[in-house]
């Protein structure tokens, strides 16, 4: 909000004119207008009396206001479902990468058998299942 916003919504706020608050800092109505249009900005001895005048701090009246809720930090929430989807896609591209080397290149007696046994591909293929479901459920766990 600018200083001249500020002086507006305060002068609103006492019920105030700009002719009744250009009297009671000794100014004329214009100089009034073109401060709360930002087309001029108060002498200091004036920036006083508006302080004086509204009473609030000058502080208030001279520093940009910062946002009076700010957002939720929504990052976190993005990092922890990025996480998951990369997790996610990690399990799928181990998965396709097992079905491929397993299709293509077959070991002695392992066409002969569907059977996923706890040699380094039935673990290999376990791993990859699980990273698919963890970063599932971290996505899900974010909505």
């Amino acid at each position: 909000m600018t200083l001249g916003e500020k002086i507006y919504t305060l002068r609103k706020q006492a019920g105030l004119s700009q002719e009744a608050l250009a009297e009671k800092l000794e100014v004329s109505r214009q100089a009034v207008s073109k401060w709360e249009t930002d087309r001029a900005v108060p002498e200091p001895d004036k920036l006083l009396a508006l302080s004086d005048c509204f009473q609030v701090p000058l502080d208030r009246l001279m520093r940009p206001e910062e946002p009076a809720d700010p957002a939720p930090k929504a990052p976190a929430a993005g990092k922890k479902r990025s996480w998951g989807l990369w997790l996610c896609l990690a399990g799928v591209v181990g998965l396709v990468i097992w079905a491929a080397l397993t299709a293509f290149l077959p070991e002695p007696g392992l066409a002969d058998s569907a059977a996923i046994t706890l040699d380094g591909n039935g673990i290999f293929c376990g791993l990859c299942l699980g990273a698919v479901l963890l970063g599932f459920l971290r996505m899900r766990k974010d909505d």
